[in-house]
């Protein structure tokens, strides 16, 4: 994304969330708000692109390794072949390789809280105790990559293309930044559809081991995870030692206990 797209992308963030948050209660100025608007920066301009670039590495190497060949244009050509998805219309494999998607994010979720190095760089997005809007771009850069190449590689060796929910992903950015703000909201009859914010407040509550599907709940509804009651939970944040600081969070998933 060009710095100026980010930018406005990032003052309307803060002008439609900011504001809904507000009319909730939420106090105009916390702590760690400089941090996480760091992450914010180093996300789309330095983080993605060097995730993006191993991804695209390890997905080929594993195409190659699927197919048992390493020659470019026989791996062009395998790649750019019809799969079985293409028997579907767009509209059908768009939700489908949606809920796949998200399938194979609730796994990998559940694996990032197992503990040790997962949990450790997965536990520096948990340790926000001020959980809003902003706090969304709190993710080290292992948990982005990892949590990527779970969704990516399987994806792909199903015949799904990269492109295919190109059109999605602003939606789907909002979606992620809703998640995190810091509003009541629990969709209703919609709230077994799709996440809601209450639903993944839950998540990030120290009271609770709930709620891993970022879409839709359906996954830990099946796996016996989902919990959302009338209330919502007292404390968010983790019970883990994070550092406060920038630095000294990057470096904390390959620290020792």
């Amino acid at each position: 994304m060009p710095l100026l797209a980010f930018l406005v992308a990032l003052a309307v963030g803060a002008l439609v969330f900011g504001t809904l948050e507000r009319c909730h209660g939420a106090p105009r100025g916390r702590p760690e708000r400089g941090v996480d608007v760091t992450y914010a920066f180093l996300g789309p301009l330095l983080v993605r692109p060097v995730t993006r670039g191993i991804t695209i590495v390890v997905a080929v190497l594993a195409f190659a390794i699927a197919h048992g060949t390493l020659d470019r244009d026989t791996l062009r050509a395998a790649f750019e072949a019809p799969t079985w998805l293409d028997a579907f219309p767009r509209w059908a494999r768009v939700l489908g390789i949606l809920v796949v998607a998200d399938g194979l994010g609730y796994f990998a979720h559940r694996l990032f809280h197992r503990g040790g190095v997962l949990w450790r760089a997965h536990a520096v997005h948990h340790s926000s105790e001020h959980l809003d809007w902003l706090a969304s771009f709190r993710v080290h850069p292992l948990n982005e990559l990892l949590g990527g190449l779970a969704r990516v590689i399987p994806l792909l060796l199903l015949g799904a293309r990269p492109g295919e929910l190109a059109f999605l992903l602003p939606f789907l950015a909002a979606h992620a930044l809703l998640l995190h703000a810091h509003v009541p909201w629990r969709f209703g009859p919609l709230r077994y559809l799709i996440a809601s914010p209450a639903f993944h407040r839950w998540h990030h509550s120290v009271e609770r081991d709930c709620n891993y599907a970022g879409l839709f709940p359906v996954w830990d509804l099946l796996f016996g995870t989902f919990h959302l009651p009338e209330e919502l939970p007292e404390r968010t944040g983790t019970r883990d030692r994070v550092p406060r600081a920038l630095l000294a969070q990057l470096a904390h998933p390959f620290r020792r206990r």
